[in-house]
Protein backbone atom coordinates (compact mmCIF):
# COMPACT_ATOMS: atom_id res chain seq x y z
CA UNK A 1 0.00 0.00 0.00
CA UNK A 2 1.63 3.69 -0.74
CA UNK A 3 1.99 5.86 1.90
CA UNK A 4 -0.57 9.17 1.62
CA UNK A 5 2.43 11.51 0.89
CA UNK A 6 4.55 9.32 -1.77
CA UNK A 7 4.70 9.37 -5.30
CA UNK A 8 2.89 6.92 -5.66
CA UNK A 9 -0.49 7.97 -4.05
CA UNK A 10 0.05 11.25 -5.57
CA UNK A 11 -0.07 9.15 -9.21
CA UNK A 12 -2.97 7.10 -7.70
CA UNK A 13 -4.71 10.04 -6.67
CA UNK A 14 -4.12 12.29 -9.78
CA UNK A 15 -4.94 8.94 -11.98
CA UNK A 16 -8.63 9.04 -9.84
CA UNK A 17 -9.48 12.78 -10.59
CA UNK A 18 -8.33 11.60 -14.65
CA UNK A 19 -10.63 9.65 -14.48
CA UNK A 20 -13.47 11.75 -13.19
CA UNK A 21 -12.30 14.53 -15.90
CA UNK A 22 -12.85 11.91 -18.57
CA UNK A 23 -16.27 10.99 -16.93
CA UNK A 24 -17.22 14.08 -16.77
CA UNK A 25 -16.31 14.90 -20.51
CA UNK A 26 -18.14 11.80 -22.05
CA UNK A 27 -21.18 12.91 -19.96
CA UNK A 28 -21.22 16.75 -20.66
CA UNK A 29 -19.72 17.31 -24.17
CA UNK A 30 -22.70 19.05 -25.88
CA UNK A 31 -21.43 19.59 -29.91
CA UNK A 32 -24.46 19.13 -30.92
CA UNK A 33 -23.32 15.96 -32.90
CA UNK A 34 -24.53 12.30 -32.63
CA UNK A 35 -22.25 10.67 -29.39
CA UNK A 36 -19.63 8.82 -30.84
CA UNK A 37 -17.17 7.04 -28.46
CA UNK A 38 -15.57 9.85 -26.61
CA UNK A 39 -13.23 8.37 -25.10
CA UNK A 40 -11.14 4.96 -25.32
CA UNK A 41 -8.90 2.69 -22.96
CA UNK A 42 -4.76 2.69 -23.48
CA UNK A 43 -3.15 -0.49 -21.97
CA UNK A 44 0.18 0.72 -20.21
CA UNK A 45 2.71 -0.55 -18.12
CA UNK A 46 3.33 1.48 -15.17
CA UNK A 47 5.73 1.66 -12.28
CA UNK A 48 4.15 0.90 -8.85
CA UNK A 49 6.94 0.83 -6.67
CA UNK A 50 6.58 2.08 -3.58
CA UNK A 51 10.68 2.50 -2.66
CA UNK A 52 13.48 1.93 -4.97
CA UNK A 53 14.38 -1.51 -2.98
CA UNK A 54 11.43 -3.56 -4.47
CA UNK A 55 10.03 -2.79 -8.21
CA UNK A 56 6.58 -3.55 -9.53
CA UNK A 57 5.54 -3.12 -12.87
CA UNK A 58 1.73 -3.71 -13.66
CA UNK A 59 -0.75 -3.01 -16.66
CA UNK A 60 -2.62 -0.24 -16.23
CA UNK A 61 -5.73 0.75 -18.07
CA UNK A 62 -5.84 4.63 -19.21
CA UNK A 63 -8.90 6.60 -20.81
CA UNK A 64 -7.98 9.06 -23.41
CA UNK A 65 -10.15 10.94 -24.72
CA UNK A 66 -10.96 10.66 -29.19
CA UNK A 67 -11.76 14.29 -30.17
CA UNK A 68 -9.02 16.61 -32.08
CA UNK A 69 -9.27 20.36 -31.68
CA UNK A 70 -8.20 22.17 -34.40
CA UNK A 71 -6.40 25.88 -33.25
CA UNK A 72 -4.83 28.05 -36.20
CA UNK A 73 -1.93 29.56 -35.72
CA UNK A 74 -3.59 33.38 -35.20
CA UNK A 75 -5.51 32.09 -32.11
CA UNK A 76 -2.23 32.91 -30.09
CA UNK A 77 -3.14 36.29 -30.85
CA UNK A 78 -6.22 36.22 -29.98
CA UNK A 79 -5.76 33.76 -26.68
CA UNK A 80 -2.62 35.00 -25.42
CA UNK A 81 -4.25 37.47 -23.49
CA UNK A 82 -6.85 35.75 -21.80
CA UNK A 83 -6.09 34.77 -18.02
CA UNK A 84 -8.05 33.18 -15.64
CA UNK A 85 -11.71 32.72 -15.23
CA UNK A 86 -11.96 33.77 -19.25
CA UNK A 87 -8.76 31.59 -20.26
CA UNK A 88 -10.39 28.22 -18.64
CA UNK A 89 -14.49 29.38 -19.83
CA UNK A 90 -12.65 29.24 -23.37
CA UNK A 91 -11.22 26.09 -22.99
CA UNK A 92 -14.16 24.88 -21.71
CA UNK A 93 -16.46 25.97 -24.28
CA UNK A 94 -14.19 24.97 -27.26
CA UNK A 95 -13.68 21.27 -25.67
CA UNK A 96 -16.97 20.48 -24.50
CA UNK A 97 -19.54 23.21 -26.31
CA UNK A 98 -18.22 24.21 -29.86
CA UNK A 99 -19.93 22.74 -33.11
CA UNK A 100 -17.27 22.12 -35.29
CA UNK A 101 -18.50 22.30 -38.62
CA UNK A 102 -20.29 25.47 -37.81
CA UNK A 103 -18.63 27.01 -35.21
CA UNK A 104 -21.50 27.76 -33.18
CA UNK A 105 -21.38 27.35 -29.12
CA UNK A 106 -24.64 27.24 -26.68
CA UNK A 107 -24.10 29.33 -23.59
CA UNK A 108 -27.03 29.58 -21.50
CA UNK A 109 -27.66 29.35 -17.41
CA UNK A 110 -26.97 25.15 -17.97
CA UNK A 111 -23.71 25.97 -19.61
CA UNK A 112 -22.45 28.12 -16.55
CA UNK A 113 -23.64 25.77 -14.21
CA UNK A 114 -21.76 22.86 -15.66
CA UNK A 115 -18.44 24.78 -16.15
CA UNK A 116 -18.17 25.74 -12.25
CA UNK A 117 -19.03 21.94 -11.45
CA UNK A 118 -15.98 21.17 -13.65
CA UNK A 119 -14.08 24.11 -11.98
CA UNK A 120 -14.78 22.15 -8.98
CA UNK A 121 -12.88 18.79 -10.41
CA UNK A 122 -9.30 21.29 -10.24
CA UNK A 123 -10.29 22.68 -6.50
CA UNK A 124 -11.34 26.39 -8.55
CA UNK A 125 -14.40 27.88 -7.55
CA UNK A 126 -16.17 30.46 -9.50
CA UNK A 127 -19.57 32.60 -8.80
CA UNK A 128 -22.22 33.03 -11.76
CA UNK A 129 -21.07 36.52 -12.06
CA UNK A 130 -17.54 36.02 -12.55
CA UNK A 131 -18.37 33.23 -15.09
CA UNK A 132 -20.78 35.58 -16.87
CA UNK A 133 -18.49 38.77 -16.88
CA UNK A 134 -15.61 36.11 -18.43
CA UNK A 135 -18.68 35.72 -21.11
CA UNK A 136 -18.57 39.34 -21.80
CA UNK A 137 -14.57 39.51 -22.31
CA UNK A 138 -14.23 36.69 -24.60
CA UNK A 139 -16.81 38.99 -26.69
CA UNK A 140 -14.48 41.99 -26.35
CA UNK A 141 -11.89 40.07 -27.58
CA UNK A 142 -13.08 39.32 -30.61
CA UNK A 143 -12.84 35.75 -30.08
CA UNK A 144 -17.03 34.99 -29.69
CA UNK A 145 -19.40 36.99 -31.52
CA UNK A 146 -23.19 36.70 -29.71
CA UNK A 147 -25.65 35.89 -32.43
CA UNK A 148 -28.56 35.80 -29.85
CA UNK A 149 -29.35 35.04 -26.31
CA UNK A 150 -27.78 31.53 -25.60
CA UNK A 151 -26.11 31.34 -28.95
CA UNK A 152 -22.09 32.19 -30.30
CA UNK A 153 -20.28 32.32 -32.78
CA UNK A 154 -16.31 31.23 -32.54
CA UNK A 155 -14.11 33.77 -34.52
CA UNK A 156 -13.04 31.17 -37.39
CA UNK A 157 -9.33 32.68 -37.23
CA UNK A 158 -9.24 30.97 -33.75
CA UNK A 159 -10.66 27.63 -35.27
CA UNK A 160 -12.98 25.13 -37.64
CA UNK A 161 -13.70 21.95 -38.94
CA UNK A 162 -11.12 22.12 -41.13
CA UNK A 163 -8.86 24.53 -43.92
CA UNK A 164 -11.47 23.94 -46.74
CA UNK A 165 -14.51 24.98 -44.45
CA UNK A 166 -12.31 28.20 -42.94
CA UNK A 167 -12.60 30.35 -46.08
CA UNK A 168 -16.78 30.08 -45.82
CA UNK A 169 -16.56 30.13 -42.32
CA UNK A 170 -15.06 33.64 -42.20
CA UNK A 171 -17.66 35.24 -44.66
CA UNK A 172 -19.90 34.07 -42.48
CA UNK A 173 -18.63 35.20 -39.51
CA UNK A 174 -18.01 38.71 -41.76
CA UNK A 175 -21.63 38.61 -42.51
CA UNK A 176 -22.90 38.41 -38.70
CA UNK A 177 -20.59 41.24 -37.65
CA UNK A 178 -22.12 43.43 -40.15
CA UNK A 179 -25.47 42.06 -39.38
CA UNK A 180 -24.97 42.75 -35.68
CA UNK A 181 -23.44 46.27 -36.87
CA UNK A 182 -19.97 45.96 -36.01
CA UNK A 183 -17.21 47.15 -38.32
CA UNK A 184 -16.47 43.98 -40.34
CA UNK A 185 -12.33 44.62 -40.08
CA UNK A 186 -11.92 46.44 -36.59
CA UNK A 187 -14.14 43.57 -34.73
CA UNK A 188 -12.43 40.65 -36.49
CA UNK A 189 -9.06 40.52 -35.45
CA UNK A 190 -7.57 40.30 -32.48
CA UNK A 191 -6.86 43.43 -29.69
CA UNK A 192 -3.63 44.62 -29.28
CA UNK A 193 -4.23 46.95 -27.06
Amino acid sequence: MAKKNSPVAALASNENIHKEFVQFYDAHNSCFIPKKILSRAVSIKTDNSDSDKIKTIENVELRVLNKVIVLYPESLAYLFVLEGCTKRLFLYLLFLHTERLTGEIRFNTSTIREFIEFCKLFGIEYKEDSVKQAMKELRENNILLNLQRGKNLINPMITGASEKARTSAIKEYSFQLAKKGHDAVADFFPRYT
